[in-house]
């Protein structure tokens, strides 16, 4: 029995950047909408060089709003500051990813691509792989379905429609985000077989 119990402190110890106390739950909340605030005004200054969709804004705060209630019904155990712990780390992701592309622009004298716009999306999604799977209890069946909802419904919102095609399909950022998908599935498979053979399934143990 003792020796169960320093498999699961062990492994609590390795996943404890992941392991954030729910009652921070109100920060999560309030630091989430304000970011997709910033992402939305970053895309559009830095971007698309348009102030004139100011409204976008509050419509990005809304979706986000909604989608961090339908992530907590993919959750082991309906937990919503979990989910708003996730949607928070994935939309400071998105947003580094966006300076990153702002620092190249001008770092190699050229236009903002909106590359990055989408490759941040990708990136958002393939973090929400590895948070529902390791933290939030989700099999990573599940994880796949859910993991592109918010990203994916933020970028629709806040591009304009007669973009979206562009956007979503450009080669490179699709290509990039691919890898990143998979490699996120992978880590989670590995990482939940590495308390084996002690434990069946270590993410279920870390959720116990």
């Amino acid at each position: 029995m003792e020796k169960a119990s320093d498999n699961v402190s062990n492994i609590h110890n390795r996943f404890s950047l992941t392991l954030v106390n729910p009652a921070s739950h109100y920060f999560s909340l309030v630091g989430s909408l304000a970011i997709s605030a910033v992402i939305t005004a970053i895309v559009y200054f830095g971007y698309l060089g348009s102030n004139e969709n100011w409204f976008r804004i509050p419509m990005v705060i809304g979706i986000l709003a909604l989608t961090q209630l339908i992530d907590t019904r993919f959750t082991r155990k309906k937990e919503y500051s979990k989910s708003l712990h996730a949607s928070l780390f994935g939309n400071l992701l998105w947003v580094a990813v966006l300076l990153m592309g702002l620092l190249a622009s001008v770092v190699l004298v050229k236009d903002a691509s909106l590359f990055f716009v989408t490759y941040g999306m990708f990136l958002f999604a393939s973090f929400r792989i590895g948070i529902f799977t390791t933290t939030l209890g989700a099999s990573i069946k599940k994880a796949w379905a859910i993991c592109m909802v918010q990203p994916l419904a933020m970028l629709l919102v806040m591009i304009p429609y007669d973009m979206w095609y562009s956007t979503l399909t450009n080669p490179m950022a699709v290509g990039f985000g691919a890898v990143f998908l998979i490699i996120a599935s992978v880590w989670s498979v590995l990482t939940d077989r590495a308390g084996r053979p002690g434990m069946e399934s270590t993410h279920k143990t870390i959720q116990a």
